[in-house]
């Protein structure tokens, strides 16, 4: 099974949940989960996707969680590439929504 699949069975995600990936190249995995039905997203100060996946040139600050919220809806899973304030994080999250950072999905995913 693909890694975006074992992200969609372990988080319970639903088509159109909302996924938002903080920092690094996460378009790969995004692509997938995209295939997968999810909406995705990608906050990155750099723009770095090539126009591939929905990016917004920021990182994760409060400004950036109310907008993420109003333009796009509530995070069902924000994968964030390093650890991220939980009070900035949860103002964007959807209700049982879920952060996870680099770290904890490599240590799951091994």
């Amino acid at each position: 099974m693909s890694r975006a699949a074992d992200i969609v069975r372990d988080y319970g995600l639903r088509p159109d949940d909302l996924v938002v990936h903080t920092g690094g190249d996460g378009s790969g995995l995004l692509a997938d989960l995209r295939g997968l039905g999810c909406r995705v997203l990608v906050l990155d100060p750099d723009g770095g996707t090539g126009g591939r996946i929905d990016t917004l040139r920021t990182t994760l600050t409060p400004a950036a969680a109310r907008l993420i919220r109003d333009r796009y809806g509530p995070v069902a899973l924000l994968l964030a590439a390093a650890d991220v304030p939980l009070a900035v994080a949860s103002a964007c999250l959807a209700p049982g929504g879920a952060v996870v950072t680099a770290a904890a999905e490599q240590r799951r995913a091994a």
